[in-house]
């Protein structure tokens, strides 16, 4: 017997929509302290498919689920006048990407409680829709930039979860597996960036020069679509979603080209890890803005490495290397005492890379499916 009836799934439209949306993710997540809210000031804008063209082409159905708590099942210390209030259970972005002819679904942006018949009972809601709309296939948890990091969180959970990697309590797993299998495995890695300068720095053919992340959807698209090749199917980026990527990584984005006869040849995407300013500052949310505004630019001890990589056809020539020393040097120059790599899909060449120069494995996230 579940412990809610009464289910209802909503589907956020409207502004004041999306608002309830986001409310319900903070109340299914809000009280574990290592979860990251959204940054208040962009997540409206980011979310909002008539601002956002990549989003709008993926038909986004964002969906809020709750029920009633069986009185039963009522705590002692429930109010009464708060007893038949819905509770929040599922929020869940459902995509539909239309470069993929596999009529597979996206479970994106998952937030879900400890129950698993809830969660069946939304996938129960879904499903009759997706089946009318020719979908045969649901593939999830994914972020909204599923190359940059999708999964559930499978170990790990003791840690603070670096910003931009997913992050989900230990029940989710066991949720999904009673309808999911799993079908592909990601690692984060992490380096401790040395005090001392790098010597000996070995000269490449590669010329590295700063990224302009108006690239990414320019120039730079073509190595971009090499790099994100990926063992789940995601289709690889083009400009309306390298687009979406700069705004949703936000104006702190920055990184290092490697170019050879004026090609682009290799990059690194860095980022400084906001994650404990926005769980300090609960993301920026009404009064929490002004100090997180306050701190918006102040240092940050941790870094993060989104992507990284050299094109296939100037590989084993250490212009890896290159980029990943240039790397550490604008990691002790931003002030980082450590920085996370990836997550990195397993069986990829960055994973011998990586072990090869002394990265250390940490969070492990694993990509489920269900097929109807």
């Amino acid at each position: 017997m579940s412990d809610y009836f009464n289910y209802q799934l909503h589907t956020a439209v409207s502004h004041w929509d999306r608002r309830t949306f986001l409310r319900y993710s903070r109340q299914i997540y809000g009280r574990d302290n290592r979860w990251t809210p959204p940054d208040a000031h962009y997540i409206h804008t980011l979310l909002n498919p008539a601002k956002q063209p990549h989003l709008a082409r993926m038909q986004p159905r964002l969906h809020y689920f709750d029920g009633l708590r069986q009185r039963n099942q009522q705590s002692v210390t429930t109010r009464p006048a708060l007893a038949n209030f819905e509770t929040p259970l599922v929020t869940n972005i459902l995509l539909h990407d239309p470069r993929r002819h596999d009529r597979t679904a996206y479970l994106a942006y998952l937030h879900c409680t400890n129950n698993k018949a809830a969660f069946l009972a939304y996938q129960d809601n879904i499903i009759e829709g997706l089946v009318n709309r020719g979908i045969r296939r649901l593939l999830g948890p994914v972020s909204l930039l599923p190359q940059l990091g999708s999964g559930a969180l499978v170990s790990h959970w003791q840690q603070q979860p670096p910003q931009h990697t997913p992050y989900n309590p230990p029940y989710l797993p066991e949720v999904l597996a009673r309808r999911m299998r799993p079908i592909a495995q990601a690692t984060l890695f992490s380096c401790i960036v040395p005090t001392t300068a790098l010597t000996n720095m070995p000269q490449h053919p590669a010329m590295l020069r700063p990224l302009n992340p108006a690239q990414l959807s320019g120039v730079l698209l073509p190595l971009l679509v090499m790099l994100c090749q990926n063992p789940a199917g995601f289709p690889t980026p083009d400009d309306l979603e390298a687009a979406y990527w700069q705004r949703w990584l936000g104006p702190q984005l920055r990184g290092w080209v490697a170019w050879i006869d004026e090609q682009p040849v290799g990059l690194v995407l860095l980022l400084p890890d906001l994650a404990a300013r926005l769980r300090r500052f609960r993301g920026g949310r009404g009064m929490w803005g002004l100090g997180l505004t306050a701190v918006r630019h102040r240092t940050v001890s941790a870094g993060r490495v989104l992507l990284g990589g050299v094109h296939p056809a100037w590989r084993v020539q250490g212009i890896g290397r290159q980029l990943w020393q240039q790397t550490i040097q604008s990691a002790q120059a931003a002030g980082w005492q450590k920085i996370t790599i990836g997550p990195v899909w397993e069986g990829g060449t960055a994973v011998p890379f990586l072990h090869h120069h002394k990265a250390i494995t940490q969070q492990t996230y694993q990509l489920y499916e269900r097929t109807f």
